[in-house]
């Protein structure tokens, strides 16, 4: 890539103080001789202390709370995940995406700063029954670029329930997940009101007045897909992990 140096070199580490047998607190620095303005930040570094049922996110993290939703996406925020008894109660929230400007001489369009904010409740052991619930929404700031190219800042919102059951113990056992999501393309794109449909005018097939769901569900794939862009900051290797390669807005 010949918008990188020449050199780059580069320090990653996992480390974990463990204090009284009780409070775990790992931390993941990473630095980087890489740090050119037109980048992802390289140098990052966060903690996620846990103790007894609760564990704390600060700085850079990255968690999984299912499959379909938030799985090992690169945040830069803070969260908190409480697991008690039977019951489970997880909040976070994070930068995804770095805000970029464009720029025609290297042919790079601008990147807009990506939030993403994730739900989850829910109630058994993942070994056993259960029933969770997640909501996640990644939205990109329509004004933290002022030269974005081409680009568009984009908005998805995904639903998903896991489930789990015993069938019969230590032979067969039921789980799964199902989820459901909406994609706006275009945040700053103009739409109009239910109320505003004119009888008989359409758009591509699609009546005028119905422009905000269509729109939605129109660029809706697979919950995975468009959540959580393809910037680096999504990995420390910047290798693909998880559902963050797929392309667009978000796992």
């Amino acid at each position: 890539d010949n918008r990188r140096p020449g050199g780059v070199a580069g320090l990653n580490a996992q480390l974990t103080l463990n204090i009284g047998g009780q409070l775990s607190i790992p931390f993941s620095p990473f630095l980087s001789t890489a740090q050119a303005g037109f980048q992802q930040p390289f140098n990052q570094l966060g903690a996620s202390p846990t103790w007894r049922w609760a564990q704390l996110h600060a700085g850079y993290f990255s968690t999984r709370l299912s499959e379909l939703t938030l799985a090992d996406a690169r945040l830069l925020g803070g969260g908190v995940e409480h697991t008690p008894g039977v019951f489970r109660l997880s909040v976070i929230r994070g930068r995804s995406q770095r805000a970029v400007e464009a720029d025609s001489a290297a042919f790079r369009d601008g990147l807009f700063r990506r939030t993403l904010t994730a739900v989850q409740l829910g109630v058994g052991k993942e070994e056993g029954w259960h029933l969770w619930l997640t909501g996640l929404r990644a939205a990109d700031d329509t004004t933290s670029v002022q030269r974005p190219g081409t680009a568009t800042p984009l908005e998805n919102v995904a639903l998903s329930m896991q489930f789990g059951a015993t069938i019969v113990p230590r032979v067969a056992k039921l789980s799964g997940e199902v989820a459901l999501a909406a994609t706006n393309g275009d945040r700053t794109a103009d739409s109009l009101a239910f109320g505003d449909l004119e009888p008989g005018r359409r758009e591509n097939g699609v009546p005028v007045g119905v422009a905000p769901v269509h729109r939605l569900l129109a660029d809706a794939g697979p919950p995975r897909d468009r959540l959580y862009g393809d910037g680096p900051e999504t990995s420390l290797s910047e290798e693909p992990t998880s559902c963050i390669e797929n392309r667009g807005i978000g796992g």
